[in-house]
């Protein structure tokens, strides 16, 4: 199947380098090149959001939010936490909290600019947690944990004084501390 796939794309892209179309398919830019469409690419990548945008395409209510840090698959684990442990009932993690869900799309097929967003966005969710918020890390105490990470750099100094932090182990569900507030 994989080949089959593969075979296909290249004599797609063959037979478009064959053709003269330069331009894209409309006047309209963010219309997108029959081209770039066939290897994965979109048109320009819009600016990149500010934090108030941010906070504007955000629902976030008091003692709902819920961070997570750790290597591949902390996302699906935090969400699965979400599911599976009674004190994170109304929670959610920032890709749930979208007032529209696509909006975060147009920065997505930009790999720089998809991680420079959710910098962006990360801090804005930080600065809107309020009352109590969790924090899925890997196993350890205390602020331990890397350093440079989107929690480490974006969320952790960004949320405000008066919010209780909770720090939650994504093995053990009865391993809870908290470390601020």
């Amino acid at each position: 199947m994989l080949f089959i796939q593969s075979f296909l794309k290249n004599v797609l892209l063959a037979s478009l380098a064959a053709t003269s179309l330069a331009v894209p398919i409309h006047d309209n830019p963010i219309s997108l090149d029959i081209r770039e469409v066939a290897v994965g690419k979109r048109g320009k990548t819009p600016p990149l959001p500010s934090v108030q945008d941010c906070k504007d395409h955000l629902k976030v209510e008091k003692d709902t939010t819920l961070f997570y840090s750790g290597p591949g698959g902390y996302a699906k684990k935090a969400r699965d936490a979400i599911k599976d442990r009674d004190y994170l009932k109304g929670y959610k993690i920032l890709s749930q909290l979208w007032t529209d869900s696509k909006w975060q799309d147009q920065w997505q097929n930009d790999e720089q600019a998809s991680v420079e967003f959710f910098n962006i966005c990360s801090k804005a969710l930080a600065e809107l947690s309020t009352g109590t918020s969790y924090v899925l890390l890997e196993r350890g105490n205390g602020r331990q944990w890397s350093s440079g990470s989107v929690w480490d750099k974006y969320e952790w100094p960004n949320i405000p004084s008066g919010t209780k932090v909770i720090r939650i182990n994504p093995d053990n569900a009865n391993d809870k501390e908290t470390i601020k507030g």
